[in-house]
């Protein structure tokens, strides 16, 4: 939690880095790719969502099956007597509140590195699209070989390709 407070620029800066080039995406086969890797995210966020529903629902539970002055909906030691109605109610209600803010923020935590890393394996499927459209490039160039700068032809795609990856990197 506190790395999103303290490092939100960061993630802000990911963020809009992302939807820029040369992150972006340039031709038809590049959308589809980040198109499907936009759906995974899309469908991990979805599964996370159903988990933390699931959790409110069996905490909520928990709440229901306690017996007044008993026993608490989650086991634990504390420092004062939760004998009285009042006391119990609100050591439960804090129980029950602190263990779903608790599991919220990690199953988050969870899915904005899981988005993340899915975000970055879609750019690395990118990478090898537009090395493979480099390569059959190169080749076609060779072929012609109209007798123009090939060499510097092949730095300039290369050191484009090889910025991306850096970029990519950082």
């Amino acid at each position: 939690m506190s790395l999103i407070i303290f490092e939100r620029r960061s993630i802000e800066y990911i963020s809009d880095k992302l939807g820029k080039s040369p992150f972006k995406s340039c031709d038809s086969i590049e959308k589809a790719i980040s198109t499907k890797f936009d759906g995974i995210v899309r469908n991990v966020f979805i599964c996370y969502m159903i988990t933390i529903g699931a959790m409110l629902v069996y905490c909520g539970s928990r709440f229901t099956e306690v017996s007044p002055l008993e026993t608490l909906p989650f086991n634990g030691w504390f420092p004062y007597n939760y004998s009285s109605p009042t006391v119990y109610w609100l050591t439960a209600a804090f129980q029950v509140i602190a263990i779903n803010i608790t599991n919220g923020i990690d199953l988050l935590m969870d899915l904005l590195l899981s988005s993340i890393l899915c975000s970055m394996c879609g750019q690395i499927h990118l990478l090898k699209h537009r090395f493979k459209v480099m390569l059959e490039a190169l080749k076609v160039m060779t072929s012609k070989n109209d007798g123009s700068d090939m060499a510097t032809t092949e730095k300039l795609m290369i050191s484009e390709w090889v910025e991306y990856h850096i970029d990519l990197v950082e």
